[in-house]
């Protein structure tokens, strides 16, 4: 037959690399038939490359989806956030152990933060990590002092 010596292995190689693609990207089995009168548009080669295209979208549009879900998770986590620390300036037993000037200064600060969300739902993820550890930065401090003055254990109604 003239077939270099290691033609047949080479060939089945191909092969089998030829079919672990089908098997990876999910081609349909009926793709790997050949028929010479077919159309362009229905020979395997055609129909391997838009099936393949295909896939490439469906996994291109769930990536941007799954980045979609975690953008949301980030903006919902800094309104959370703002929110909780509105409601914890209303308890009964902070409100008059944090200085008018500190509740002031919270206050502003996720009124700002509330205010910067509404105009920035679109901007990158990181940037609501970092306008969350810009308020936490402000919050904190504030609150450890109230804390560490009420004796470190929390905030007790006899205190």
């Amino acid at each position: 037959l003239n077939l270099p010596e290691d033609g047949l292995t080479k060939e089945i190689k191909l092969t089998q690399e030829l079919m672990q693609l089908f098997v990876e990207y999910h081609i349909p089995s009926e793709i790997l038939s050949y028929d010479p009168r077919a159309s362009a548009e229905r020979k395997p080669a055609n129909a391997v490359k838009h099936h393949v295209a295909a896939t490439q979208d469906l996994i291109r549009q769930a990536k941007e989806e799954e980045e979609a879900y975690r953008k949301r998770d980030e903006v919902k986590s800094l309104e959370n956030y703002c929110l909780a620390m509105k409601s914890t300036l209303q308890e009964e037993k902070l409100i008059n152990k944090v200085e008018l000037r500190d509740q002031l200064k919270i206050r502003k600060a996720v009124q700002e933060t509330l205010d910067w969300l509404c105009n920035n739902v679109f901007a990158e993820k990181n940037a609501f990590e970092e306008k969350q550890k810009a308020l936490e930065g402000i919050v904190n401090p504030i609150l450890m002092k109230v804390y560490q003055a009420a004796g470190g254990g929390g905030m007790s109604e006899g205190k």
